[in-house]
C-alpha cells in the first residue's frame, strides 16, 4: 500500500488487512472505548491516556494542509521541523488534543519513524519521536504482531 510515493510499513498493512486497524465505518467508536490502555498509550506519549487511529485512505501531512489549513498551517503545529511531503498522518490522541501522530520518511524511506506533536507547559509545540519504526510503536502500544515476525523481534 501506497501514500503517493512513499510505501506503508508492512505491520500497518497487516493491521489494516486483518481488519484490527480502524476503518471509516468503524473508526469514531475510538472516542468512545479506545483500541489501546491508557496506560500503553503512555509508553508512547507520557501525558496522554487515550489514541485516535486514522482510518485509511491514509494523506501526507502535504495534502492535509490543503483539506485543513486552518490546523496544519497554524504556527503551533512547526512545520518547519518536518516535511510535508514525507509525512504520513496516521492519528492523534484523541478529541481536542491537536496533536497529530505521523510516519516520519525523512530518514529511513522503507521504516520511517512515529512522531507526535508535543505541546509543552507553555504550549510550545515540537515534533517528538516515538519510535524509531512503526514495528517499535506497535510493540510499545502492545498492538498485535504479524505471526510471521521472528519471535525475537515479537518478544521486543
Amino acid at each position: 500500500m501506497q501514500v503517493g510515493k512513499l510505501m506503508l510499513p508492512s505491520e500497518l498493512v497487516w493491521l489494516i488487512e486483518s481488519g484490527w486497524w480502524p476503518t471509516q465505518a468503524n473508526a469514531k467508536y475510538q472516542n468512545g472505548a479506545g483500541l489501546v490502555a491508557p496506560e500503553q498509550v503512555q509508553r508512547v506519549s507520557r501525558e496522554d491516556r487515550r489514541i485516535y487511529f486514522l482510518p485509511p485512505p491514509f494523506q501526507r501531512v502535504a495534502e492535509a494542509m490543503d483539506r485543513h489549513p486552518s490546523f496544519w498551517l497554524s504556527p503551533a503545529v512547526a512545520l518547519r521541523q518536518i516535511d510535508p511531503y514525507r509525512a504520513i498522518d496516521i492519528g492523534d490522541f484523541g478529541i481536542g488534543s491537536d496533536s497529530p501522530i505521523l510516519l516520519d520518511f525523512r530518514q529511513d524511506m522503507a521504516q520511517p519513524a512515529v512522531l507526535y506533536l508535543h505541546y509543552d507547559a507553555h504550549r510550545t509545540t515540537r515534533w517528538l519521536k516515538c519510535a524509531d519504526s512503526f514495528l517499535e510503536f506497535m510493540q510499545r502500544l502492545q498492538l498485535p504482531l504479524p505471526l510471521s515476525l521472528p519471535e525475537a523481534i515479537c518478544q521486543g
